[in-house]
């Protein structure tokens, strides 16, 4: 029997918590699979707003499935969600679109390749500030498969 040598998905996530940019410190370093995280908030304001960035930056030859995927691609899809004492805190997420891929089997959707910027309003309860979380959940598969 002869044995396939086709590349797997990578799939995981991660857990990063929110420095403020203030502190002139983010966290970088972070790495996942074939790709390295950073993230950084600016201050938190008097009505609890707090911009984060994240950014992903994806080995050559590999990409994330994006945000807009077809049903069967849903459970794959980016996502970003903050959380505070371990609860899920309302943000605005800010998802770029990625490039556009089309597959006569699982339909038109988009990856993510090379570096990817995030932009999100994290809305903290008033007076809230102590660490925040960020759990970034990702599918990525080598780039022979999205072509």
């Amino acid at each position: 029997m002869a044995r396939s040598t086709m590349p797997v998905c990578i799939s995981f996530w991660i857990a990063l918590w929110v420095p403020q940019w203030s502190s002139a410190q983010s966290d970088r370093g972070k790495t996942a699979g074939h790709v390295r995280v950073a993230i950084g908030g600016g201050p938190i304001d008097r009505a609890g707003r707090q911009k984060v960035s994240v950014i992903l930056q994806i080995e050559k030859g590999y990409h994330l499935i994006g945000r807009n995927v077809t049903k069967d691609l849903e459970p794959a899809r980016l996502r970003l969600e903050f959380l505070q004492n371990g609860k899920a805190v309302q943000a605005n997420i800010g998802y770029p679109f990625g490039k556009k891929v089309k597959d006569e089997i699982l339909g038109d959707y988009t990856i993510y390749q090379d570096e990817v910027m995030i932009i999100a309003e994290v809305r903290r309860a008033p007076g809230e500030t102590g660490q925040l979380e960020a759990v970034i959940r990702m599918q990525g598969y080598p780039d022979i498969l999205a072509y």
